[in-house]
């Protein structure tokens, strides 16, 4: 995540809207690929600069197995390149039945478009209060 300052921000942006539009009707989850460098400390240092609010946004990250995993399932490519990972992006929307809703395979999304991709699902009647 320390390389990826941008895509934190533009989620920080997506956090304001999705709390002013639907408070408390939304959970965001960042997934680090870096573990050996995005322990906890560094990882609640990141919350604290995008003023995450911890009852909507967790910052997470896991062993190599369990990202690998979690990446395969996604379709995210990723391998050490160079001292650094090489990477590409994935955003998810996940519905509370834990049905994918939708995958963005980029970071060209805005904050405005999953906004109004969540109110559609919302309107759609699915229930997102309980998503955590």
């Amino acid at each position: 995540m320390a390389k990826n300052g941008y895509r934190v921000s533009q989620t920080s942006r997506l956090q304001q809207r999705l709390e002013q539009s639907f408070p408390g009707r939304y959970h965001l989850l960042s997934v680090s690929i870096d573990p050996d460098f995005d322990q906890p400390a560094v990882l609640k240092d990141y919350a604290a600069r995008f003023e995450a609010n911890e009852n909507h946004w967790s910052f997470a990250t896991g062993t190599a197995e369990q990202i690998n995993s979690v990446a395969g399932l996604f379709g995210l490519f990723h391998e050490p390149e160079n001292g650094l990972i090489s990477h590409d992006l994935r955003t998810a929307l996940i519905g509370p039945d834990g049905r994918l809703v939708q995958l963005w395979k980029s970071n060209v999304w805005t904050p405005y478009e999953i906004q109004r991709r969540v109110e559609t699902a919302l309107n759609s009647g699915k229930n997102f209060a309980d998503v955590r």
